[in-house]
């Protein structure tokens, strides 16, 4: 799976980790590799001592590289178009992080367009389910029949604390592996 958006700054990093951290606690091989030359999720594998391997990668590695693990996320960085396509075909499944405001859906949308047809899903992040933004997104993705995750992720101090350290409170991303998971059992 890759996480993309060429936006930056919608939480990919953060999403790749605490997706990992709750695939890895459901019971699934897990590994992460990082395709971002700023190398965030390759630090915090580092600095938070993560049950998984997180491994550095760019556009050529991602080709050529294998993984064992049962699943494995991509972490791609904004505007390298080299890299994300790389990554997207390596990829069963491209989840799209954003948040809800309407410039950060506008990006969905071409980050969609780039994926000509390749499977996708939505993860609204960094998101307030209360408010009207919330609903007018929720409202375009289904104007559009663009998928996405039935559990959003609230925007929480409690995910930025947990930077560079060991993942302990995965929060909604646990309801998120479980939905992933049951987008699996339906490809096996």
């Amino acid at each position: 799976m890759t996480l993309l958006n060429s936006k930056g700054g919608v939480g990919k990093t953060t999403a790749t980790i605490f997706l990992a951290s709750a695939l890895h606690e459901a019971g699934r091989s897990v590994e992460v590799w990082d395709a971002d030359p700023q190398g965030s999720a390759t630090g915090w594998g580092i600095d938070g001592e993560l049950p998984f391997p997180v491994n550095a990668v760019n556009a050529r590695s991602l080709a050529a590289k294998d993984s064992a693990a049962d699943v494995l996320l991509i972490d791609t960085p904004p505007g390298d178009a080299a890299t994300q396509n790389a990554a997207i075909r390596r990829s069963d499944l491209v989840i799209i992080p954003t948040a809800p405001a309407a410039l950060d859906l506008q990006r969905v949308w071409t980050t969609l367009d780039g994926l000509a047809g390749h499977p996708a899903v939505v993860l609204l992040n960094q998101a307030n389910p209360r408010t009207r933004t919330y609903t007018e997104a929720r409202a375009a993705l289904d104007a559009e029949s663009v998928p996405y995750f039935d559990t959003t992720v609230k925007n929480l101090e409690s995910y930025r604390r947990q930077a560079n350290n060991p993942v302990s409170d995965l929060g909604a991303f646990q309801d998120i592996a479980a939905e992933l998971i049951d987008m699996m059992k339906g490809t096996d």
